[in-house]
């Protein structure tokens, strides 16, 4: 039993107790929290260049309502979703919308020319949530207001095409969330990997100090 305590003694002396590991040991939460939280603050505060977007609406309920912002701009278009597919290349895309969108909100399409984002998509699909629910409101009496919001939500589903690669629709689908996911995954792990690698520089760095002293 001795003989382990005096191996555990000399393990913590000769490990724990080094310079190097208390630094690292406090350093690493704190970068990797910093390093995780960069991307996401980056894309929250970051704007891009203003986007034209043209509307292809068929149910006449959407387009006129949609409201234009400091990246977004809406061009409501009288253009058949092919023609405008076609034409309109010098717009950031195409947005359709079908004729059914209050029975059927999953009816909407955004054919991009260029890569979309989850910001991009998130504000469309919430602006059209909006404009569905407001619409519904009209057949309902507003006596029971709060049982008709909860009756009248809609989540609107949007599916992305790269309109510059295909003009084929089967499985050309693309979702900015997987992209997104994807891109954190691997800035994660070579966030991981810059920090291992420091750690060990830095550790080689500071015995190297302690061995000339």
């Amino acid at each position: 039993m001795s003989n382990v305590l005096l191996i555990i003694g000399r393990e913590f002396n000769e490990r724990v107790r080094k310079k190097s590991f208390i630094v690292t040991t406090l350093l690493m939460p704190v970068l990797m929290l910093g390093l995780m939280a960069a991307p996401a603050l980056i894309m929250q505060f970051s704007r891009g260049d203003q986007k034209r977007i043209a509307v292809v609406d068929e149910s006449g309920l959407v387009a006129s309502r949609l409201q234009n912002g400091d990246e977004l701009v809406f061009e409501p278009t009288d253009l058949a979703p092919d023609e405008a597919r076609r034409e309109l290349t010098d717009r950031f895309g195409v947005l359709c919308i079908g004729s059914d969108i209050l029975t059927n909100p999953n009816s909407v399409r955004l054919y991009a020319n260029s890569s979309s984002s989850l910001t991009v998509e998130s504000n469309i699909t919430g602006q059209i949530e909006q404009i569905l629910e407001a619409e519904k409101l009209k057949g309902y009496n507003i006596e029971n207001l709060s049982q008709i919001l909860d009756e009248v939500k809609t989540t609107v589903v949007m599916q992305t095409y790269r309109n510059d690669k295909s003009q084929e629709e089967d499985s050309q689908a693309q979702s900015s969330v997987v992209a997104t996911a994807l891109g954190y995954v691997l800035g994660f792990m070579l966030y991981m990997f810059l920090l291992i690698y420091g750690s060990m520089v830095m550790q080689s760095v500071i015995e190297e100090k302690n061995s000339r002293v």
